[in-house]
């Protein structure tokens, strides 16, 4: 039962407040800690994302009362990655976090194949330090500190520090207090504070606040665009890139821990800008840095007019019926509007109480008139009457102010009879420009596959765009037929050279293993784990074998356990040499710790070292006993 535990501090991780009740408590042991707290011995401390919430909240009842869903925004990283995951993939974590088992969280929110590295070290500001203690009496590890590429504090623009807790190699149940631990690590990075590594920590503390809706590149595209990284309606991938490296120089982006290689076809700022759902697996740091470079050329943008500024298209215009009985000069009403394009200009449908409707764009300053959807009753009346009247067509044109070809087809539609001709004389017969295009585009399509027959479709694009076009539209059953073959997906590429690795890997482990077996004192047992551990890296040697064949197989030869047995046997056999002893077989195997009965290969070695070889083995009890009962 928990009889006293302390509130949480302004932008405190989880991991920290746990910290702190865990020295007041004054609990020797983690693990008490743990039970205390979840009521289940099994749980570790998680630096950013924690789980068992639920549990927590219950086991503080009727004590303290918490709602895990204020943990989750106030008190873990969880809103950081909010902005870039969808809503069902940040649900999906909210639930596992307030579960008690932590199974495949940082999958979920990529952090284990991001290319974004996140800090080994819990990191904190000596100027936050101090204020803190001031405060509230004591220091604590803020949540902002610990995001990727937050090199220098918010608040006091002073460089973070690494401490002395590793994340890495720290065990899974350690709860370091800031107030103990927060001081500087060897380790270090010399950071120099600027105005954008300023900016990247603000906006990186925004982002803490609360869960938003997550960003897709459609949002970056029209700024892009209007920017004049374009190439007709499509994003200049090259000129963004240099644009971004200048801003952005390689030698800060390599400090952020963020590629640097944007020219690559697989680069992160690729798949931000496209119209793909791979810009959501970006890291939320890489959306940052595109956001405040956008907002260097929000000079250049073109910002969209607020409310009162925009030109809204009037809602009453004049009608062009010449026979309209309305007095009134604007008449005709706006009825709805619509657009062609996106960027298109706005046209609309305006229809007047005589019956007669037009279109029109309607942000001209000059509105033409002539595009007429619906004569209408007046009209047609007195075209009717001008008709039993007898005018010609050349004077009806005057009257009416249409076509020879409008009057005639009115005529027909009327079924009127008048003195002149309704049908149109019979003229030669049109080609079919259809035909004659399509049969054009045909060839050009099968002249340029026969000339280069291992183009792609892209490139057929880039080469007769225009025949790839009008085929797409008017003869794609054609253009299917005869289209290229589709090549199989390019394998991709690594972004690890497991080869090289695995090279490096070896040097590294064939150093520890002399050094080790060259330590004085007893001869240290060798395994894959504590090499791994002793390198930094978290028991890699047992996740991916198959990918450091070199490195396994020094392993297995080097952490021989008939070799260690052996090398023991020679260390036990010195050391007693050394203290003037007799070697014998007993205090052979006593001196080296070896509980088990050794191999014939070992029985020979050990024949080897003793100053008696013919002591009797010792036996056990049972064997004895069967030994006396034959010999009686």
């Amino acid at each position: 039962m928990i009889l006293t535990f302390p509130h949480p501090y302004p932008d405190e991780t989880f991991y920290s407040w746990i910290a702190r009740y865990h020295e007041r408590s004054a609990n020797h042991y983690a693990k008490v800690t743990v039970k205390s707290i979840y009521d289940s011995p099994y749980g570790c401390a998680i630096y950013n994302l924690p789980t068992g919430l639920e549990s927590f909240c219950n086991q503080l009842l009727p004590l303290r009362k918490y709602h895990p869903e204020d943990i989750l925004k106030y008190h873990t990283s969880l809103p950081y990655y909010s902005a870039t995951f969808s809503k069902q993939r940040i649900a999906s974590a909210k639930s596992k976090m307030l579960s008690n088992l932590n199974i495949g969280i940082h999958g979920l929110l990529g952090m284990q194949a991001s290319s974004v590295a996140e800090f080994r070290y819990l990191r904190y500001c000596p100027d936050c330090l101090i204020e803190d203690a001031k405060q509230f009496g004591e220091p604590y590890w803020h949540r902002v500190h610990q995001l990727p590429g937050v090199l220098v504090c918010p608040d006091h623009h002073v460089s973070t520090l690494n401490s002395m807790v590793d994340k890495q190699n720290n065990h899974s149940q350690l709860y370091a207090s800031a107030k103990d631990y927060a001081k500087p690590n060897l380790v270090q990075k010399n950071i120099r504070p600027s105005s954008q590594l300023i900016a990247i920590a603000r906006e990186s503390k925004k982002l803490l606040s609360h869960f938003r809706r997550p960003i897709t590149s459609t949002r970056y595209r029209t700024q892009i665009l209007s920017a004049g990284f374009n190439k007709g309606d499509l994003i200049d991938q090259g000129k963004l890139a240099e644009a971004f490296l200048n801003h952005w120089p390689a030698t800060l982006l390599d400090e952020l821990s963020v590629p640097s290689d944007l020219n690559s076809e697989h680069s992160w700022l690729k798949f931000i800008t496209r119209r793909t759902r791979q810009g959501l697996k970006a890291h939320p740091l890489q959306h940052i840095l595109l956001r405040l470079f956008l907002k260097e050329y929000q000079p250049v943008l073109q910002k969209e007019p607020t409310a009162e500024q925009k030109n809204y298209p009037a809602s009453s215009y004049p009608c062009p019926n010449p026979f309209c009985p309305i007095t009134d000069d604007l008449s005709a009403k706006l009825e709805e509007t619509y657009q062609h394009h996106k960027s298109g200009p706005v046209f609309g449908v305006m229809g007047c109480e005589c019956g007669f409707k037009f279109s029109a764009n309607i942000e001209s300053e000059n509105i033409y008139q002539n595009n007429v959807l619906q004569y209408g009753t007046v009209w047609d009346t007195q075209f009717i009457q001008y008709v039993e009247q007898g005018h010609s067509i050349h004077k009806l044109e005057q009257l009416l102010s249409v076509s020879r070809p409008v009057i005639k087809k009115k005529a027909l539609e009327l079924k009127l009879s008048p003195k002149w001709s309704v049908q149109s004389r019979p003229t030669r017969l049109k080609r079919n420009f259809m035909d004659v295009r399509s049969k054009k585009h045909k060839q050009i399509f099968l002249r340029y596959r026969k000339k280069h027959p291992d183009a792609s479709m892209k490139e057929l694009r880039e080469k007769i765009n225009s025949t790839i076009k009008f085929l797409y539209r008017y003869e794609r059953v054609w253009l299917n037929q005869h289209r290229p073959d589709q090549k199989p997906p390019c394998k991709p590429t690594p972004r690890i050279d497991w080869n090289k690795r695995d090279q490096s890997y070896l040097e590294e482990v064939k150093s520890i293993v002399t050094e080790l077996n060259s330590m004085l004192g007893k001869p240290q047992k060798l395994t894959p784990f504590k090499i791994s551990r002793i390198l930094g890296q978290k028991n890699i040697f047992t996740k991916i074998p198959e990918k450091l064949p070199l490195t396994m197989a020094y392993l297995e030869k080097a952490c021989n356990k008939e070799e260690h047995i052996s090398r023991t046997f020679i260390w036990a056999a010195a050391k007693l040499r050394h203290d003037f002893q007799t070697l014998t077989r007993s205090k052979i195997l006593s001196k080296a710790g070896i509980r088990y009965t050794p191999s014939d290969q070992h029985e020979a070695l050990l024949n080897q070292l003793m100053d008696i070889p013919d002591e009797t083995p010792y036996q056990p009890l049972k064997n004895r006993s069967s030994q006396n009962s034959g010999s009686s």
